[in-house]
């Protein structure tokens, strides 16, 4: 299974895991996006925001009610998973939840970043930390092996 990002998710990610309270977000997101019984149907866990099964859009907790809220999109015939925005429940950046206006907006942005490739490759890098590689900074061979 392959991971990527948007420039607005690892904006996010960046910004967040600066400050002190948000320490635990790298380690979380590694144990939860790398788990070794990861699987469709874990990922399917949340609320689908767009109802659509083949290509859901999913908010899902992660470290439960007052921890994160990551955003994502699966294509499951093509098994990616793309990361889309993420946000805390608690803390100096606190955000409740995105409004319907926001989450079309992501799954727009998204659809883009797709289309033109502009997206990151996730990879853990350690049990509590991740890598981030720009999808054009991949060799060629890499690149083809993704099929993105």
């Amino acid at each position: 299974m392959n991971i990527y990002c948007t420039n607005e998710f690892k904006f996010e990610f960046d910004k967040l895991v600066r400050k002190k309270s948000y320490k635990n977000l790298e380690e979380a997101l590694v144990k939860h996006f790398f788990a070794t019984n990861l699987d469709i149907e874990t990922l399917r866990l949340g609320i689908n925001l767009i109802k659509n099964n083949e290509r859901p859009f999913i908010r899902t907790r992660i470290l439960g009610s007052s921890g994160y809220r990551c955003y994502h999109y699966l294509l499951i015939k093509e098994n990616n998973v793309f990361l889309s925005y993420i946000h805390p429940k608690t803390g100096s950046r606190e955000l409740s939840n995105t409004k319907k206006n926001k989450n079309k907006e992501l799954l727009n942005n998204l659809i883009e970043s797709i289309i033109s490739k502009d997206l990151f490759l996730v990879e853990k890098k350690t049990n509590t930390s991740l890598s981030f590689n720009h999808f054009s900074k991949l060799s060629a061979n890499k690149q083809k092996e993704l099929n993105l």
